[in-house]
Order: C-alpha cells, then structure tokens, then sequence
C-alpha cells in the first residue's frame, strides 16, 4: 500500500525563501496565492554539493526511508507571477544528508493562474531507497524568483529509520545519542564503541561549512562532549561519525531564543 506526502507535510525547507501550502479546497486544483507554496529569489549553495554553483532549492526530510516511483507538481499559480513557475527542475535523493544520487531532470509547463488548476500530469521516477529528496529550480519562465506550488509523492516505506526525536543509532561497533535535538545553547554528544579505533566527527551546516569537529581516541568509558550552538544560526545540521570503515549520520536542528 502506497502512502503520498504533500509539501505541507515536509519536515525542513532549507531554501531561502519558502512557506507551507495549505489545503486545497477542491481535489487537484490550486489556490492562485503565490504564498500557497514555496518560493526562492536567493540563490543558495545546495545540499548535495556545496561547492558547485549556488541555485534554487528546496530539501524534503520525509523521517524514514521509501520507495518514490511518481511525483506530481502544481506550478507557481498566482496570476501575477506565473513567469516564477520551474520550467526546468532536477531530482536528487539521500538515504543519510551526506552521499546523494541523481533521480533526473524534467520540463514543467507554466500554470494557468486559475482556481482550477490541476497541475502537471503524474510523472515517472526512480527513487529506490531514500529518506531526502531535494528539488533544485534550474530554469523558471522569467524574472529572479523560482517556485512551484506542491509536490506530492506517490511513495512505499520499506525501512524505520529513527527519527529526530529519537536520534540514537546503532551499529554493531558504534553507538551515538545526541540530546538535546533541538539544540538551543548546547547538545551533548555521547560515543559508545566496542572498537579502539579512532573516531572522527563533525558537524556541517547546510551549506558544508564545518561547525564543528574533533579526533579521539576510544577508551572502556563512554565517550562525553558538550557542544556550545549558542551562537549558531538557527536551522539544520549534518553530524557525520566515522571510525574505521563504520560511518553514521543524523541531523541536529538549532532553534533560536
């Protein structure tokens, strides 16, 4: 049995500019508010390679992993900026934040800018295994703006993964808990490892840049280290732990005062 997710229903929007759709009063058509969807008009270095050209952008975090084989679009639908509709969107997708695969490039048409819109046709994907989906805005139809209205995904969950409110992993050498998730002024991080292997971690924001890093090396105890974010921005954080050939990742999610 397949499950579908709507754009109201993403957990992160790590765009410059985005907002959540609200419910649609009629099956498949649009409302014509441009604020009914996602908009970006600042371009940003994008998830899944920081170093290459900055674009627009939006990140979906579903909490656990699905199978995706269709999508459907609603294109920007206000009247009076039609033209920042994606003409052109590419598909990537992520079981961890950190190795990202592409899913494919497709051609949006423009909205019509009335109440019954029904949007793009369903289209074909391959998405076999992810928990992130990030659709980049590489052409729109005119102006500095690029959005779309929602996205909805026909998707099958094949895999529990734990969630942001549950952010301990485990391996079979390594264990990791991370709390407070949200962090505020500071996060704990605790290490338990049955190897004496070196560790590694850090954490990136969503642009790459390192927050924070730091080596040690395992003892019989559990390892302990307070994080200070107070200063950090608010938003969305990679961690990334790697010892030996073992690697885990989570997100750690910073809010404000």
């Amino acid at each position: 049995m397949k499950k579908c997710f709507y754009l109201y229903l993403a957990i992160y929007f790590l765009s410059s500019i985005s907002n959540r759709s609200t419910a649609q009063c009629f099956p498949d058509s649009h409302s014509t508010n441009w604020y009914d969807g996602w908009i970006s008009c600042i371009k940003k270095p994008s998830p899944n390679d920081p170093t290459a050209a900055a674009s627009h952008w939006i990140l979906y975090d579903f909490k656990t992993i699905y199978k995706i084989d269709q999508f459907k679009i609603w294109n920007t639908n206000d009247p009076d900026h039609l033209d920042w509709g994606s003409r052109k969107v590419d598909f990537y997708f992520s079981e961890d934040s950190i190795q990202w695969k592409f899913a494919g490039q497709y051609t949006l048409t423009q909205a019509t800018g009335k109440n019954n819109y029904e949007g793009e046709d369903w289209q074909s994907i391959s998405i076999p295994r992810a928990r992130y989906i990030l659709i980049r805005s590489l052409e729109n139809f005119a102006g500095n703006c690029h959005g779309f209205s929602e996205v909805k995904f026909a998707a099958e969950k094949i895999k529990i993964n734990t969630s942001s409110e549950d952010p301990q992993m485990e391996d079979q050498a390594l264990i990791f808990k991370l709390s407070p998730n949200p962090s505020k002024y500071f996060t704990v991080l605790e290490i338990d490892t049955k190897s004496f292997e070196p560790v590694y971690f850090e954490i990136v924001n969503a642009y790459g840049q390192k927050m924070y890093s730091k080596h040690y090396y395992p003892s019989l105890s559990i390892f302990r280290d307070e994080i200070n974010t107070r200063e950090w921005p608010s938003g969305t954080y990679f961690l990334q732990i790697v010892q030996s050939n073992v690697q885990q990742n989570t997100l750690l999610q910073k809010i404000g005062e």
